[in-house]
């Protein structure tokens, strides 16, 4: 197998893989990606098929059938999958038989990660006793928002109209959550008026910084003082808070078994590909 021939086929893999594209629409930073892994990629596929466990394994032509459907199936139909074989200087039976040769290697490799036995339940407790910082849902407060931006070329958007007009808003709500929703879809120009201004479960950090502070600064049920951005001016509501608590075990332990197998499975074949020559 020539490497030009094989950089072919993982360039029209790794393109729909990786970036869910064509090969002819990467690019040239995609592109040299995939320059900098073929070569690693191809040494790796060979050792693993040298090795005396890849006798013993042969790709269910089924699984090879499904597998080229899949690939055919990112094209909008077979003429385009055909012309791209062509760009790539590929044929049906060379793509064919690459194909086999990365389902064996992915086959032998999931051989290895089978010898793994599953992480039990002593293991993820421990885990999740060594790593409770990985547990913790912060603190999250129901947001609600209400914008108007500033843009000189319309005159009831001016700065001092804008603050004017909020501060008269901010009057007529006077703390009240329904009177607030009332305003939000009115004048709100935020995309959440649709919603009367909700905004939903909000952790901090995920909004522009001063309406953060502001946000994370209020006490359940208050309305915030007049916030200026380089979007607008806002106000925002606090309606409640959601403090800060630790995840239970029993909502995880499932999960973290999983994630420390797959783990385990991970170093086991890493370790069996070190071991071979």
């Amino acid at each position: 197998m020539s490497c030009p021939t094989y950089r072919a086929y993982y360039l029209l893999r790794a393109a729909q893989h990786h970036f869910q594209r064509q090969p002819h629409e990467l690019s040239a930073e995609q592109n040299q990606w995939l320059e900098n892994t073929v070569v690693n990629q191809q040494l790796m596929e060979s050792k693993v098929l040298a090795s005396v466990e890849s006798a013993h394994v042969r790709v269910p032509d089924e699984t090879l059938r499904q597998s080229l459907d899949e690939i055919e199936a990112q094209y909008e139909d077979v003429d385009a999958f055909f012309d791209d074989l062509q760009r790539l200087d590929l044929t049906l039976s060379t793509l064919t038989d690459l194909l086999e040769r990365q389902l064996r290697v992915e086959l032998i490799l999931e051989r290895q990660a089978a010898k793994v036995e599953s992480a039990t339940e002593a293991q993820a407790r421990d885990y999740y006793a060594t790593h409770p910082q990985q547990f913790i849902k912060p603190e999250r407060r129901q947001a609600w928002h209400l914008l108007i931006t500033i843009n000189p070329e319309y005159p009831e958007n001016r700065r001092d109209l804008v603050l004017d007009r909020l501060s008269a808003i901010r009057t007529e709500i006077d703390g009240d959550l329904e009177r607030f929703k009332q305003q939000a879809q009115l004048h709100s120009e935020c995309p959440s008026a649709l919603n009367s201004g909700e905004m939903g479960w909000i952790p901090q950090g995920h909004l522009y910084p001063e309406i953060d502070k502001a946000l994370f600064e209020l006490h359940a049920g208050e309305l915030s003082e007049l916030i200026e951005t380089e979007v607008g001016v806002h106000l925002v509501m606090c309606s409640d808070i959601q403090t800060e608590q630790r995840i239970p075990f029993e909502d995880v332990v499932s999960t973290l078994q999983e994630k420390l197998t797959e783990a385990q499975q991970r170093n086991a074949q890493q370790a069996w590909m070190r071991s071979l020559s």
